[in-house]
């Protein structure tokens, strides 16, 4: 029996490959639940949530590790997320809506593997303003 080996290089790419795809499925589940409701239980579910339901729609498209890049961010800046969870709730999940939906999650990750105390973040960062009024200056 043969033995094939891969290269160690393309397990990365593999790994991030499958996790897009439960993403994926995920957020497809998410959405399904959501076509399953009436439009006036998706409006209380978002208005409990303090959305808009447009706005839930996105999120559950974006999938359950939306925000992923948020704490990594938080951590760079020295931040203490478990503080924030009690001192400033709201500001936490704006943060976490808004990170959920960037279109630049892709910069924003290289930012934070390759320069990680890099200011350039807050160029293109939604979050930025809410993170300068919290303290990460």
């Amino acid at each position: 029996m043969e033995t094939v080996t891969t290269p160690s290089h393309r397990l990365p790419f593999f790994h991030q490959l499958l996790r897009r795809l439960q993403n994926w499925l995920s957020a497809r589940s998410a959405l399904s639940e959501l076509d399953r409701t009436s439009p006036a239980e998706t409006a209380r579910i978002a208005h409990d949530l303090g959305l808009s339901s447009s706005d839930l729609v996105r999120l559950a498209d974006r999938g359950p590790n939306a925000a992923e890049l948020l704490p990594r961010r938080l951590e760079a800046l020295h931040v203490d997320a478990d503080k924030l969870v009690h001192d400033q709730p709201a500001a936490l999940r704006d943060m976490q809506r808004l990170c959920a939906m960037c279109e630049t999650k892709g910069r924003c990750a290289r930012d934070l593997a390759e320069r990680p105390d890099d200011a350039s973040w807050r160029q293109y960062c939604p979050n930025a303003v809410t993170m300068d009024s919290i303290g990460t200056r």
